[in-house]
């Protein structure tokens, strides 16, 4: 799955939870559906380097063990998936078509 983010990164909109190069989690919402995935305080990434480089930072953190999530409501409606260093915190509905994640605490910076 991660392969097919690297080379269809413009099919999402791509957010990280701080600098790309240090990222502790990433959100890609597909750009193909009324529904929104976002996070608090999150940072949109618009350059394919800058998505690579999220990407081979979480896949090669030492501490923990990246995990790819697949968020839906609670009508099972997909809205995308989200690649984080820790357990997915629960998202929050912020209207009929966005849900949020609250903004997370990478062990790498603060944001």
């Amino acid at each position: 799955m991660l392969e097919e983010f690297r080379k269809n990164w413009q099919d999402y909109n791509v957010y990280c939870d701080g600098p790309a190069s240090s990222p502790g989690a990433l959100i890609f919402d597909p750009k193909n559906d009324d529904r929104n995935l976002i996070g608090y305080q999150y940072i949109k990434l618009s350059k394919e380097d800058s998505v690579r480089l999220a990407i081979v930072q979480l896949e090669f953190q030492l501490d923990f063990v990246p995990m790819l999530y697949k968020i839906f409501d609670e009508e099972r409606n997909f809205y995308g998936y989200v690649l984080m260093a820790r357990d997915l915190p629960a998202p929050r509905r912020v209207d009929p078509k966005t849900l949020e994640l609250p903004a997370f605490q990478s062990t790498f910076h603060v944001p």
